[in-house]
């Protein structure tokens, strides 16, 4: 689960990079066109989180929830 989170979470990190160097060189040539080359850096925001959200559910997904805790919970 480890490596999963850290190689989606390092290409959003590559993605966001890429593309401010991307925005900054955009800045420089064409500055009219900056807000729409902000989109590929929502779109590796999205990805960051959309690995998270996949190791969470992976990490979750073998663990069968215990049934005496929920008949603890209930009695208290």
């Amino acid at each position: 689960m480890l490596f999963i989170t850290f190689s989606l979470d390092l290409g959003a990190a590559y993605g966001t990079a890429k593309s401010g160097v991307g925005i900054c060189s955009m800045g420089v040539l064409k500055p009219d066109l900056i807000f729409k080359s902000i989109v590929p850096i929502i779109m590796a925001g999205i990805l960051g989180i959309y690995g998270l959200i996949v190791a969470v559910i992976l990490n979750n997904k073998g663990k069968e929830p215990s049934r005496q805790r929920f008949t603890s919970e209930l009695l208290h």
